[in-house]
């Protein structure tokens, strides 16, 4: 794991009570905290999610925000577990991938954000000739459960070392995003195919995807869903990302030591330095 990671994602739900059911006994986080209005979930350490209930927000499909949130587990041990719960609680899945890079679950909450609970392979598996190696096709899904035989198979929600692997977002243009994830933000472009574009640091597969598959209408931010996210990098690369906001006139606020700035669709980052 390097310094660069995405942190906490931060919901606007519908009802509160209605999601964190959802994600504690459907996804398996656990309830950090709960006061009122809002939530803080996670696997015991970091806060992976914070919803809030936030009854004045609407329901906006065309506008900007979050495709979906992603969950790396651990190994494929875990993937399976999860699979297997999903099935038994007869959870609707939107999709099973193999991805090369790694294989992935999709569904989504019931306010209707997506969900990616994935595993990455090994990463000398992700390049060939310098050409990183991502695509999608059907999950071997009898590969995936026979890394169950044998092994404790009871699911007790996401094991320890569970982080939030990647965000993937609802973008209104691809070339504009890209300018700004790569020349403000700092990441590198890892593929762009057209409609969807994905974007890192340290050569992972993608911190970051975008694409204009869905909502484009860029967001107000009185919708629900996404509110922002946190984006964790080391001292160095958040000094460069500040210089090349200012010179691109581009407004970051400051509040405790983290840095909110907007990108074009206007989905709000939150800039943490790593601990």
């Amino acid at each position: 794991m390097t310094d660069y990671t995405v942190g906490t994602v931060y919901l606007n739900v519908s009802n509160l009570d209605t999601m964190l059911a959802f994600y504690r006994d459907t996804i398996g986080l656990q309830v950090h905290d709960r006061y009122d209005d809002q939530a803080s979930l996670g696997v015991g350490a970091d806060d992976l999610l914070v919803l809030t209930e936030t009854l004045d927000r609407i329901h906006n499909p065309h506008a900007t925000g979050l495709f979906h949130l992603a969950i790396l587990v651990p190994d494929r041990m875990q993937l399976a577990k999860s699979l297997r719960h999903l099935v038994e609680t007869k959870t609707r899945l939107q999709g099973l991938s193999e991805h090369l890079v790694s294989e992935a679950i999709y569904l989504a909450d019931p306010d209707g954000n997506g969900i990616e609970i994935y595993r990455d392979r090994p990463r000398d598996a992700w390049y060939t000739d310098g050409q990183l190696q991502i695509t999608t096709y059907r999950m071997d899904v009898d590969g995936v459960m026979s890394s169950l035989d044998g092994q404790d198979a009871m699911w007790r929600g996401l094991p320890t070392g569970t982080i939030m692997g990647h965000i993937h977002l609802n973008v209104s243009q691809i070339p504009q995003t890209e300018a700004f994830y790569r020349d403000v933000i700092g990441m590198d472009i890892m593929a762009n195919m057209g409609s969807a574009t994905f974007m890192s640091y340290d050569g992972y597969h993608h911190h970051l995807g975008a694409n204009i598959w869905g909502g484009r209408q860029r967001r107000t931010g009185r919708e629900l869903g996404l509110e922002k996210y946190d984006l964790h990098i080391p001292e160095q690369q958040f000094e460069l990302i500040l210089i090349q906001a200012e010179k691109s006139n581009i407004t970051i606020t400051e509040s405790n030591g983290a840095y909110t700035l907007h990108d074009p669709s206007n989905n709000q980052i939150v800039l943490q330095t790593s601990s």
